[in-house]
């Protein structure tokens, strides 16, 4: 758009080649059109290259029939896939909750899981711990549990601090 403007603003204080064309505004727009015209199709091969890799993702994630869920410490917000609120046994829901609500909702674990769950999950979020691992039971009917692998990994601000952990 300046270079459209330009011309209207600033007065030609030099010859125009054949009477007419400004050359430097010439080379000026044409250069500023080219560097436009590449941003554009740079942004269409990034975005391609996106939609590529996400559905890739949700390709094996669906074929894995592994659970996924990202707490969002910052916000405050858990992202809970389907297959994740299937295996805790929780209805079919939002996949965005807040965080006290994910955690209101889960299914309780064994008692003599609870201390482990919450050791693991501390060392990982202090830095003790290179990943939040563990295998827990979860009660899912009455007196029946269900043992569940849970992997997470954080990741942390320039200070240390978790931001996330999925």
């Amino acid at each position: 758009l300046g270079a459209l403007t330009l011309p209207q603003l600033v007065p030609v204080s030099y010859p125009l080649i054949g009477g007419f064309l400004d050359l430097p505004r010439f080379i000026a727009f044409s250069l500023i059109g080219l560097a436009v015209g590449w941003w554009g199709f740079r942004r269409a091969q990034v975005e391609k290259a996106l939609r590529e890799s996400e559905e890739r993702f949700v390709l094996a994630l669906a074929g894995s029939h592994t659970g996924v869920w990202d707490v969002d410490f910052v916000s405050r917000t858990v992202f809970i896939s389907a297959r994740t609120r299937e295996l805790c046994g929780l209805p079919p829901g939002p996949e965005a909750v807040p965080l006290n609500e994910w955690f209101d909702s889960l299914l309780p674990l064994h008692p003599e899981d609870r201390p482990r769950r919450n050791a693991a999950a501390q060392a990982h979020l202090t830095g003790a711990a290179p990943a939040y691992e563990g295998e827990f039971r979860v009660l899912e009917l009455v007196c029946v549990y269900r043992w569940r692998y849970v992997h997470g990994m954080c990741v942390r601000d320039a200070d240390g601090n978790p931001l996330r952990m999925a």
